[in-house]
């Protein structure tokens, strides 16, 4: 079974008519209606015959601010359209190994910075979100 390829909705019925473009197991079809994925042909069913892969991008980051009386501003993350930034989940560390660094040549405390630098050279992290 090859690939499946996205079809526009409104041009599904109009390959399914067609003897010459009606997706076959081999080259099948799919359409997206808001939640519901249908796969053509209707013989491809069932966990074993298909597989999907999806792809997130990550949404753009918005902060969102109030102001004070004085006129400064305030992180609000009450409001209903504050995004945070996402983070893949293999990327955590390597976050996790950069603050550490920054933070001890930020506070002059040199062990600090020289370990986070330890752990980012070595393959076997002491400290991991994948052990």
């Amino acid at each position: 079974m090859g690939d499946a390829e996205k079809i526009a909705n409104a041009r599904i019925y109009m390959l399914l008519d067609s003897m010459l473009t009606s997706p076959t197991t081999k080259f099948p079809a799919y359409v997206i209606d808001g939640d519901i994925i249908t796969v053509y042909p209707d013989t491809i069913n069932g966990v074993s015959s298909l597989k999907c892969s999806y792809f997130k991008l990550p949404a753009d980051p918005k902060w969102t601010y109030i102001n004070l009386p004085n006129g400064e501003p305030a992180f609000d993350q009450s409001q209903p359209d504050y995004q945070d930034f996402e983070l893949p989940f293999e990327d955590e560390y390597k976050l996790v190994i950069k603050i550490l660094q920054y933070c001890g040549m930020s506070i002059r405390e040199i062990q600090v910075a020289q370990y986070a630098i330890q752990q980012e050279q070595s393959e076997n992290p002491a400290f991991s979100t994948q052990q």
